[in-house]
Protein backbone atom coordinates (compact mmCIF):
# COMPACT_ATOMS: atom_id res chain seq x y z
CA UNK A 1 0.00 0.00 0.00
CA UNK A 2 1.55 3.28 -1.21
CA UNK A 3 1.19 6.48 1.51
CA UNK A 4 0.29 9.30 -0.64
CA UNK A 5 2.43 12.03 -0.94
CA UNK A 6 3.02 14.59 2.03
CA UNK A 7 0.99 12.04 4.47
CA UNK A 8 2.39 9.97 7.17
CA UNK A 9 1.84 6.39 7.50
CA UNK A 10 -1.14 5.43 10.12
CA UNK A 11 -0.06 4.41 13.14
CA UNK A 12 -1.49 3.62 16.59
CA UNK A 13 -2.50 5.97 18.61
CA UNK A 14 -0.36 7.42 21.06
CA UNK A 15 -1.54 7.11 24.91
CA UNK A 16 -1.86 10.21 26.05
CA UNK A 17 -3.93 11.50 29.13
CA UNK A 18 -6.88 13.32 28.79
CA UNK A 19 -8.35 16.26 30.92
CA UNK A 20 -10.06 13.20 33.27
CA UNK A 21 -6.83 11.43 33.82
CA UNK A 22 -8.11 8.36 31.74
CA UNK A 23 -5.37 7.27 28.87
CA UNK A 24 -6.31 9.54 25.82
CA UNK A 25 -6.88 7.16 22.43
CA UNK A 26 -7.52 3.90 24.38
CA UNK A 27 -10.98 2.31 25.43
CA UNK A 28 -10.57 -0.29 28.07
CA UNK A 29 -14.03 -1.18 27.15
CA UNK A 30 -12.24 -2.52 23.61
CA UNK A 31 -9.98 -4.48 25.71
CA UNK A 32 -12.53 -6.38 27.91
CA UNK A 33 -14.72 -6.88 25.11
CA UNK A 34 -12.11 -8.79 23.10
CA UNK A 35 -11.43 -10.83 26.11
CA UNK A 36 -15.11 -11.40 26.56
CA UNK A 37 -15.43 -12.99 23.14
CA UNK A 38 -11.96 -15.00 23.14
CA UNK A 39 -13.00 -16.77 26.68
CA UNK A 40 -16.32 -17.66 24.80
CA UNK A 41 -14.42 -18.69 22.32
CA UNK A 42 -12.80 -20.79 24.41
CA UNK A 43 -15.91 -22.02 26.23
CA UNK A 44 -17.23 -23.13 22.75
CA UNK A 45 -14.28 -24.68 21.62
CA UNK A 46 -13.77 -26.58 25.70
CA UNK A 47 -17.31 -27.77 24.74
CA UNK A 48 -17.00 -28.98 21.55
CA UNK A 49 -13.79 -30.79 22.49
CA UNK A 50 -15.89 -32.45 25.45
CA UNK A 51 -18.32 -33.43 22.89
CA UNK A 52 -15.88 -35.20 20.73
CA UNK A 53 -14.40 -36.85 23.52
CA UNK A 54 -17.93 -37.82 25.08
CA UNK A 55 -18.45 -39.69 20.94
CA UNK A 56 -15.17 -41.25 21.07
CA UNK A 57 -15.90 -42.83 24.17
CA UNK A 58 -19.27 -43.73 23.54
CA UNK A 59 -17.56 -45.85 20.25
CA UNK A 60 -14.79 -47.17 22.28
CA UNK A 61 -17.46 -48.61 24.71
CA UNK A 62 -20.11 -49.91 21.68
CA UNK A 63 -16.35 -51.53 20.16
CA UNK A 64 -15.30 -53.05 23.69
CA UNK A 65 -18.72 -54.31 23.77
CA UNK A 66 -19.01 -56.08 20.39
CA UNK A 67 -15.50 -57.45 20.96
CA UNK A 68 -16.93 -59.03 23.96
CA UNK A 69 -19.87 -60.33 22.40
CA UNK A 70 -17.45 -61.74 19.15
CA UNK A 71 -15.16 -63.28 21.85
CA UNK A 72 -18.27 -65.07 23.47
CA UNK A 73 -19.41 -66.12 20.01
CA UNK A 74 -15.57 -67.37 19.37
CA UNK A 75 -15.53 -69.50 22.57
CA UNK A 76 -19.22 -70.89 21.82
CA UNK A 77 -18.27 -71.82 18.58
CA UNK A 78 -14.54 -73.82 19.76
CA UNK A 79 -16.88 -75.33 21.88
CA UNK A 80 -19.10 -77.16 19.25
CA UNK A 81 -16.21 -77.74 17.43
CA UNK A 82 -14.32 -79.39 19.80
CA UNK A 83 -17.81 -81.62 20.50
CA UNK A 84 -18.02 -82.14 17.13
CA UNK A 85 -14.26 -83.49 16.83
CA UNK A 86 -14.79 -85.78 19.58
CA UNK A 87 -17.96 -86.54 18.32
CA UNK A 88 -20.21 -85.19 22.00
CA UNK A 89 -23.38 -83.59 21.25
CA UNK A 90 -23.85 -80.16 21.91
CA UNK A 91 -25.94 -80.02 25.41
CA UNK A 92 -27.49 -76.55 24.05
CA UNK A 93 -30.64 -77.39 21.92
CA UNK A 94 -30.71 -73.59 20.68
CA UNK A 95 -27.50 -74.03 19.13
CA UNK A 96 -29.12 -74.99 15.66
CA UNK A 97 -26.98 -78.28 15.52
CA UNK A 98 -28.77 -81.28 13.57
CA UNK A 99 -25.64 -84.12 15.00
CA UNK A 100 -27.24 -86.59 16.54
CA UNK A 101 -25.93 -89.96 17.73
CA UNK A 102 -27.43 -91.28 14.47
CA UNK A 103 -26.48 -88.91 12.27
CA UNK A 104 -22.82 -87.44 12.69
CA UNK A 105 -21.59 -84.45 11.85
CA UNK A 106 -19.51 -84.82 8.57
CA UNK A 107 -16.41 -83.48 8.25
CA UNK A 108 -17.24 -80.99 5.82
CA UNK A 109 -19.22 -78.78 8.57
CA UNK A 110 -16.59 -79.44 11.13
CA UNK A 111 -13.99 -77.58 8.72
CA UNK A 112 -16.68 -74.59 7.80
CA UNK A 113 -17.05 -74.08 11.54
CA UNK A 114 -13.33 -73.86 12.17
CA UNK A 115 -13.28 -71.58 9.34
CA UNK A 116 -16.08 -69.46 11.06
CA UNK A 117 -14.04 -69.77 14.15
CA UNK A 118 -10.54 -68.10 12.03
CA UNK A 119 -12.68 -65.40 10.39
CA UNK A 120 -13.94 -64.40 14.20
CA UNK A 121 -10.60 -64.16 15.54
CA UNK A 122 -9.15 -62.37 12.17
CA UNK A 123 -12.28 -59.93 12.77
CA UNK A 124 -12.02 -59.28 16.45
CA UNK A 125 -8.30 -58.95 15.92
CA UNK A 126 -8.94 -56.17 13.76
CA UNK A 127 -11.69 -54.76 15.70
CA UNK A 128 -8.94 -54.69 18.42
CA UNK A 129 -6.46 -52.82 16.06
CA UNK A 130 -9.24 -50.49 15.11
CA UNK A 131 -9.62 -49.39 18.87
CA UNK A 132 -6.02 -49.42 19.54
CA UNK A 133 -5.75 -46.84 16.40
CA UNK A 134 -8.94 -44.74 17.97
CA UNK A 135 -7.77 -44.37 21.26
CA UNK A 136 -4.29 -43.31 19.62
CA UNK A 137 -6.28 -40.74 17.91
CA UNK A 138 -8.17 -39.58 20.93
CA UNK A 139 -4.81 -39.69 23.00
CA UNK A 140 -3.16 -36.85 20.42
CA UNK A 141 -6.81 -34.74 19.96
CA UNK A 142 -6.76 -34.58 23.84
CA UNK A 143 -3.43 -33.46 23.58
CA UNK A 144 -3.37 -31.16 21.21
CA UNK A 145 -6.52 -29.52 22.88
CA UNK A 146 -5.09 -29.36 26.41
CA UNK A 147 -2.00 -27.56 24.94
CA UNK A 148 -3.60 -24.71 23.07
CA UNK A 149 -6.10 -24.70 26.27
CA UNK A 150 -3.27 -24.15 28.43
CA UNK A 151 -1.91 -21.80 26.07
CA UNK A 152 -4.85 -19.58 25.76
CA UNK A 153 -4.94 -19.73 29.78
CA UNK A 154 -1.34 -18.42 29.97
CA UNK A 155 -1.66 -15.78 27.62
CA UNK A 156 -5.38 -14.86 29.26
CA UNK A 157 -3.10 -14.80 32.57
CA UNK A 158 -0.71 -12.81 31.30
CA UNK A 159 -2.58 -9.98 29.97
CA UNK A 160 -4.77 -10.18 32.86
CA UNK A 161 -2.63 -10.04 35.24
Amino acid sequence: MRARPGSQPRSAPEIGHSENGQPAGFDVRYLLKATEVEKERLFELTEMLNNRINTLENDMTEKDMNILRSNRHVVELEKIVENLRSKKLPRCDGCNQKATINYPPDESRIDILEDEVEVLKSHLDAVGEDRKSDLQKYKGLLEQSRGVFLAALKQYQMERG
